[in-house]
């Protein structure tokens, strides 16, 4: 959410992926993100923020960080 809020769109870039959701349905989007096939939107006006937020969006489930973490996170930036 804080990456739409950020840029005004979406954090995957469907588009560059050559995708489109109303194509590929439900099923089709999760299988396309679970697999990393998906960029991130290359709009990048807060480039020490979206970092942050990158990092947390692509990291393993495991390994991203809490909200609090991430909220600390932001605060320094």
């Amino acid at each position: 959410m804080l990456w739409t809020c950020i840029t005004g769109r979406w954090p995957l870039d469907y588009e560059r992926a050559c995708l489109l959701p109303r194509e590929l349905g439900a099923a089709g989007v999760r299988e396309a993100i679970a697999t990393g096939g998906i960029p991130l939107d290359a709009d990048r006006p807060w480039p020490e923020l979206q970092q942050l937020l990158e990092g947390a969006l692509l990291a393993p489930a495991g390994e991203r960080p809490t909200a609090a973490e991430l909220a600390g996170q932001i605060s320094d930036v």
